[in-house]
């Protein structure tokens, strides 16, 4: 279990490490403007990927609780090939439409090429938040941990050579994220389609089943939407995009600390059909404990050189990112444990709950952005993050962990 935490917590640093490259270099090689209009762009495709998902790789992992011996599985993938279509189609109608209706002015572009090559992007990402759940499930995760490798790397070097060399400029930057989402997507299509079989069939009413189940949790989507992009929204709304981008990369540096809890998450979710759910909370617990020592003084560390290392890896520039950072590491025990309880939710079926405690966050937290954000900027954004999930997702997952705890830990 350890070595897989480490292997796929790897992945995902190196994962971060490039995007945090290409974030620095097509500043640079694409000016504010520039950057910005492929942000928006690459932000609003993200958006609705988000939303037309519906959460079903959540709804897969959740019966695999219930019903592990995987005779389902090829049904479930032809769902989810379905429900994949059927969000793209909906997702680029709704687009069209924005951009036509607005000429440009909500999606931030008025350029039809750019348009669409950003959101020829949108159903890889939505398969590829189904694809990861499919692949820890039948054991798989380092296929898609190789994918994720090669994607970033493949970008990287595609920035490169199309922005630098053929000068292509916003469109260059999105034919480059397009091809690594495309394959990061195709993660273990062979594999996949090996094990339930190349001819699998679906019905309305199973893809019905699954979206009905996927809403009771789709509002904890909503929910990381608001909780997530909210503050950079505003911040930038009421202070300007050069303290949305301090108070941003500060929160991607903290946000890289959670690469490790994510990580021992997608390893659990591969125990899930294979243990019962007493010997499930065992291994979770005790993967629970491991992830806090090791995130703890992680974040401590973090803390203590953010003077230093903040100005190493971007400029001065960014020197008030620092004490955001420093705020936001004081955060790092409740984020942990919030995301690592995260598949206790799912396994008990705990759906609606889950979806409006996230949603109750998201909005607790807008709240208190546009208490703080008005008169302390960045660092109002900074404190609002910490104080809510301290709130509200840390309380109820502390409770959440006792329950569960009393409920199994004499039954293991």
């Amino acid at each position: 279990m350890l070595k897989a935490v480490i292997l796929t917590s790897g992945a995902r640093v190196y994962s971060v490490a490039v995007s945090m490259i290409a974030l620095i270099l097509t500043a640079r090689w694409l000016g504010p403007q520039g950057r910005g209009e492929a942000v928006v762009l690459i932000t609003w495709v993200n958006l609705f990927s988000s939303v037309g998902y519906l959460s079903l790789g959540q709804v897969c992992i959740h019966r695999a609780g219930q019903d592990n011996d995987l005779d389902w599985l090829g049904e479930a993938v032809a769902s989810l090939l379905v429900m994949t279509i059927v969000a793209t189609a909906i997702g680029w109608i709704v687009a069209a439409a924005m951009w036509a209706l607005s000429s440009g002015a909500v999606l931030g572009t008025t350029d039809a090429w750019l348009l669409a090559t950003a959101f020829a992007g949108l159903p890889f990402l939505i398969w590829e938040q189904y694809n990861s759940a499919l692949l820890t499930l039948i054991g798989r995760l380092g296929i898609y941990n190789i994918n994720q490798l090669v994607a970033r790397s493949a970008t990287l070097l595609l920035l490169a050579l199309l922005i630098l060399g053929l000068g292509w400029g916003v469109q260059g930057f999105l034919v480059a994220t397009l091809a690594g989402q495309i394959i990061v997507a195709a993660a273990g299509a062979r594999v996949l389609a090996g094990r339930v079989g190349w001819g699998t069939r679906t019905s309305f009413a199973a893809v019905a089943r699954m979206v009905v189940t996927g809403s009771k949790l789709h509002l904890n989507a909503i929910g990381v939407l608001l909780f997530s992009s909210a503050d950079i929204l505003m911040i930038q709304y009421i202070r300007g995009p050069a303290e949305a981008g301090i108070f941003q990369f500060a929160n991607q540096i903290f946000l890289a600390l959670l690469i490790v809890p994510q990580a021992a998450v997608l390893v659990l979710n591969g125990k899930v059909a294979s243990l019962n759910p007493a010997l499930l909370w065992r291994e979770h617990k005790r993967m629970i404990g491991l992830v806090m020592a090791l995130i703890t003084p992680a974040a401590i560390g973090v803390a203590a050189v953010a003077g230093w290392i903040v100005p190493l890896i971007a400029t001065e520039a960014f020197a008030q990112s620092v004490p955001i950072l420093r705020i936001f590491c004081l955060g790092a025990i409740a984020a942990t444990l919030n995301t690592m309880m995260g598949l206790q939710w799912i396994v008990q079926g705990r759906f609606l709950n889950a979806a409006l405690l996230t949603l109750a966050t998201g909005v607790g937290n807008c709240i208190l952005n546009l208490v703080l954000i008005p008169r302390y900027g960045a660092t109002g954004a900074a404190w609002a993050t910490v104080i809510g999930i301290y709130l509200i997702p840390f309380t109820v997952n502390l409770l959440l962990l006792r329950a569960t705890n009393k409920r199994w830990s004499t039954a293991a």
